[in-house]
């Protein structure tokens, strides 16, 4: 009856609870990461990306720049194919201005 009587290793076990708990916040912080994304350049209540930044005003710059710095920690937990190498789209660029506002634009 070695199933009931089989004796845990401390160490492994505790090895294990790391990196399942490692793994499970990277996933959640890349998920939450994903959503804000959609709600700016995929908004589900229709406005554009420069509406959504419009309406961030001054805090735009401040998610770019968060998201600037989450960036390189998500793409350490990620493949290859799952790499983020931008908060833009290809294909937009953006202007920081001096009041904290983003101004898009295409590129």
């Amino acid at each position: 009856m070695a199933l009931l009587t089989k004796t845990i290793d401390a160490r492994e076990e505790t090895v294990a609870c790391i990196r399942s708990t490692i793994a499970g916040a990277a996933s959640m912080l890349r998920a939450q990461f994903d959503n804000a994304c959609q709600l700016v350049w995929h908004n589900a209540y229709g406005l554009t990306p420069q509406q959504v930044l419009d309406a961030l005003g001054t805090d735009a710059a401040e998610l770019f720049a968060i998201s600037n710095t989450i960036i390189p920690i998500l793409n350490q937990a990620a493949d290859a194919e799952h790499q983020i190498t931008s908060v833009v789209p290809d294909g937009t660029t953006y202007t920081l201005n001096a009041d904290g506002t983003i101004t898009l634009g295409a590129a």
